[in-house]
């Protein structure tokens, strides 16, 4: 086995080329629509966000039918067709799921952590008034 070591930013450009054999990545997801993830297997995306190069005409044909549907049971049985499929061939490998636990003081104000995104800073502000006093 050889190791051939690469910046992040190289190993993007050959993995979107199909240049890698295997990989490990992790993906943040910027909304809770389950879209987003049939998205990086869907067959049109490959050498963009499916890396995989999955190409798989049932799933694809699913892939194009949920993002007409709007939500609902109809729509999440079609979404969960498509991830049994995925699931069968296996284009990827889910490894973790991270889970976040934060912590504040009682002064700090505006703290309210989103579960998609990591720009809740901006409305951070600290209230002199709720500190504590030092012991």
């Amino acid at each position: 086995m050889r190791f051939d070591i690469k910046d992040s930013g190289e190993l993007m450009k050959l993995s979107r080329n199909g240049r890698l054999m295997l990989r490990r990545t992790a993906w943040n997801v910027p909304t809770p629509d389950g879209t987003y993830f049939s998205g990086v297997l869907y067959g049109p995306n490959s050498g963009q966000s499916n890396h995989a190069r999955f190409k798989l005409p049932a799933f694809d044909a699913l892939h194009e039918r949920q993002a007409l549907m709007p939500d609902g049971p109809e729509r999440t049985a079609v979404m969960r067709e498509a991830m049994r499929l995925s699931l069968a061939y296996m284009p990827i490998v889910p490894l973790m799921h991270a889970v976040g636990v934060d912590l504040a003081q009682p002064h700090v104000v505006g703290y309210r952590p989103h579960v998609f995104t990591r720009a809740y800073f901006r409305y951070l502000d600290l209230d002199v008034n709720l500190k504590p006093a030092s012991a």
